[in-house]
């Protein structure tokens, strides 16, 4: 049973067979932004030297053994390496270098049972209706100067947002 995010304390207790029950206090704080980030950071690296290990592959082996890795990898929960990059939104030269070394934006995530859509690309569809949406959202809250900041900075992820969806579309 997973503890409340309101901060209060939750029992949990599970029964194990060779010890008997086992008891916690649980409690739950909100997530930080900081640990977010570096978690994020993490994960980028780790999709960084994947990608570099199938460049550095296909260009020392590629050619002699008539055989080409690809990124349609799947990494944690099957997960495709170009729809995990893809919902982190990392800078879009990694996104490239996925797709530069195969990765189809079109294939299934078949493994994937907590989001909706299913292809890279469709995640990318659904990320830029999003977009759109906060900043429909943002624009009918009014004017102020505040207000108007965060419009700006919405356009801006809708832009990046369609351009990255722009470039799926493209590719294969």
């Amino acid at each position: 049973m997973p503890s409340p995010s309101d901060g209060s304390w939750v029992d949990i207790s599970k029964r194990l067979e060779s010890v008997g029950t086992i008891g916690i206090a649980a409690k739950r704080r909100s997530p930080d932004i900081e640990y977010f980030n570096i978690k994020k950071q993490e994960i980028v690296n780790s999709m960084k030297t994947q990608i570099e290990t199938i460049e550095r592959f296909n260009n020392e082996f590629g050619r002699a053994i008539s055989a080409r890795l690809t990124s349609n990898v799947r990494g944690i929960n099957g997960i495709l390496l170009l729809y995990a990059a893809i919902g982190l939104m990392p800078d879009k030269s990694l996104i490239e270098r996925i797709l530069l070394t195969g990765g189809d934006p079109r294939r299934q995530n078949k493994n994937n049972k907590h989001d909706s859509c299913c292809t890279p690309l469709e995640l990318a569809l659904s990320q830029y209706k999003r977009c759109q949406g906060k900043a429909k959202d943002l624009r009918e809250k009014g004017r102020s100067p505040h207000i108007i900041q965060h419009i700006h900075a919405q356009d801006q992820r809708c832009a990046e947002a369609k351009s990255l969806l722009d470039m799926l579309k493209l590719a294969r």
